[in-house]
């Protein structure tokens, strides 16, 4: 049995229909029916029972999807293990980073990596989902957390905080009222998906909803937002210190800012491109370290 049909079973077991599967394995979803149909047919065995509400595995097509996932799990293990041993400063790396901290901060250290270390091609995945690092969907990871997971290891790179940003035809007196409520200005805010985050908490608690002028689902978008003038932000000061169409009203708030993290997964540590990587990373968190903790 090819181990691309293992796949196919795994990617519709987990997605649940074929269009997932077909999303996640970057193919057709006529491939995905086709190949599905021909191994059924190959094996004499229905995988999936075709419901309303999508594909439900089979006993046959759980048992299939369980030594898939076993399987790809050994596969990715090994793949850690050789790349923990590869002792070059040469290849690839792939780095992943929240859209504001990619843009703002963490792209112009790549320029001066790359500077420094010419046979290290590094792959920037941007995007606010936490990849998965033990899959190998990217090698590092720069993520705004208190709670790493205990699967990866690397560095706290410091404490980030969070202050009120405006464009200057917004920015009034330049001080923060002490009650927001009888403040007439318009905000930014960021809307349900990022309700876990304090920054969020904190508009919620204190802006009235009249003033909520536009939701965004990412730190970035804010931040673009709060400069196009449409509303004040409340965005990282490590970004908004930055922008000089940008003045910052009151202080900077370590409350409302979490950890700032450089990990890898731990069978990576000992590889020399990915601790290079970290190591300049590391670096230049010292050398800002008043820019991500607002006090500069």
């Amino acid at each position: 049995m090819d181990w691309n049909d293992f796949k196919i079973v795994l990617a519709i077991r987990r997605a649940g229909s074929l269009a997932g599967a077909a999303r996640d394995l970057s193919v057709n979803h006529s491939t995905v029916f086709r190949r599905l149909t021909a191994l059924e047919e190959a094996q004499g065995v229905r995988l999936f029972d075709r419901l309303q509400s999508g594909y439900a595995p089979t006993q046959a097509g759980e048992d299939m999807a369980e030594t898939a996932a076993e399987v790809e799990a050994k596969i990715h293990a090994l793949d850690r293990r050789l790349a923990g041993l590869d002792t070059q400063l040469a290849g690839r790396i792939r780095v992943t980073a929240p859209d504001d901290l990619m843009t703002h901060w963490l792209i112009p250290i790549i320029a001066d990596f790359r500077v420094a270390q010419p046979g290290i091609v590094v792959e920037a995945a941007v995007t606010n989902r936490m990849l998965d690092l033990s899959k190998r969907d990217a090698d590092i990871a720069l993520r705004p957390t208190n709670s790493p997971p205990e699967t990866l290891v690397g560095r706290r790179l410091g404490d980030t905080a969070m202050a009120i940003y405006v464009v200057d035809a917004l920015a009034g007196d330049g001080t923060e009222p002490a009650d927001w409520g009888g403040d007439r200005r318009p905000w930014v805010v960021y809307d349900s998906s990022l309700a876990s985050i304090a920054a969020a908490q904190w508009q919620a608690r204190h802006i009235p909803e009249a003033n909520q002028s536009l939701f965004c689902d990412s730190v970035n978008a804010a931040v673009e937002a709060t400069r196009a003038g449409i509303g004040l932000g409340m965005l990282p000061c490590m970004v908004g210190d930055q922008l000089p169409e940008l003045t910052r009203i009151g202080g900077a708030r370590p409350d409302l800012g979490p950890g700032l993290w450089l990990l890898t997964h731990q069978d990576l540590r000992g590889t020399a491109r990915i601790r290079a990587f970290m190591d300049f990373v590391a670096d230049r968190a010292r050398r800002d370290k008043n820019l991500i903790e607002g006090t500069g």
